[in-house]
């Protein structure tokens, strides 16, 4: 095998080993995303489940603190034949949000 032969192999195994590295350091973010929408996710569904609870539960929640980089907004309004329509909104870090949207039973 000559210089040559051996410079252009080295090459081509640091080309891929830089695609596989980048391969990985993608795989960590998408984790590291997911991660925030699933913490997200459990917050809108503990903001819904406190307003399907009552008010009591609905101050509570929305008093109880959110990690850092999250926020959590509820609202709800009545809607026709005893229904409470009820938003959760929970902004995750870095600006997007996760919204939740139901119709409750307003016993």
């Amino acid at each position: 095998m000559t210089l040559l032969e051996s410079v252009i192999a080295m090459v081509i195994l640091a080309l891929s080993a830089v695609g596989a590295l980048e391969l990985f350091q993608e795989t960590a973010r998408s984790a590291s995303e997911a991660q925030q929408w699933t913490v997200a996710a459990s917050y809108a569904a503990q903001g819904l489940e406190a307003a399907k609870l009552g008010a009591a539960e609905l101050r509570d929640i929305e008093a109880a603190p959110v990690p850092t980089g999250y926020s959590r907004r509820i609202s709800t309004d009545r809607a026709s034949h005893g229904l409470l329509d009820v938003t959760v909104t929970v902004e995750i870090p870095g600006g997007a949000y996760l919204s939740i949207h139901r119709l409750v039973d307003s016993k």
